[in-house]
């Protein structure tokens, strides 16, 4: 806007730059982005991981239940003496092994779950963070705008292209 025109209330005069300032928006832009990345990645990973274990769950359900199947049998055989007590007892220990290592499994899969919501928690926490720091980045760079602090006439404007400003210093003066 030039000096004398009629400017509005909230009306753009001059448009400053700061190159810094525009450099630390793409930055925490960036920072932003990543971190959004790392989310979903860690949410995949773990999500994946969860899976894994519960195809564990699956394969050792099966197990449990075909030794159960094989253990009730051996047993009625061992009681008419048609199999040996090793046969028996190696059923019996299989069974019990399997049973124990899908309850660490479950309680496994129940803590990576545990685990996982306060991982995710945190990483959303963070994400929040950057982009409230963002906004006030980008707030900053707003504030490049000069604007007509009210409705009258531009009397005074002194800037020039490519002359620095201090923060602070007056830059115009808008009659009213």
């Amino acid at each position: 806007v030039q000096e004398g025109a009629m400017v509005k209330k909230g009306q753009a005069i001059l448009k400053l730059s700061n190159t810094n300032l525009q450099l630390n928006v793409l930055a925490r832009e960036a920072e932003v982005s990543e971190q959004i990345n790392n989310m979903r990645n860690t949410r995949l990973a773990l999500e994946q991981n969860q899976l894994s274990l519960k195809r564990d769950v699956i394969e050792l359900d099966f197990a449990v239940l075909r030794l159960q199947k094989e253990f009730n049998r051996h047993k009625s055989l061992i009681s008419r003496n048609l199999i040996s007590q090793q046969a028996f007892e190696r059923v019996q220990d299989e069974l019990a092994f399997q049973i124990k290592y899908r309850e660490t499994v479950q309680e496994s899969q129940e803590k990576e779950a545990i685990l996982q919501n306060q991982q995710l928690a945190q990483l959303k926490q963070s994400i929040k963070t950057l982009q409230n720091n963002l906004a006030i980045s980008r707030s900053s760079l707003d504030k490049l705008i000069i604007r007509a602090p009210s409705t009258g006439q531009l009397t005074f404007l002194d800037a020039r292209v490519g002359e620095s400003k201090s923060e602070g210093e007056r830059l115009g003066q808008v009659d009213i």
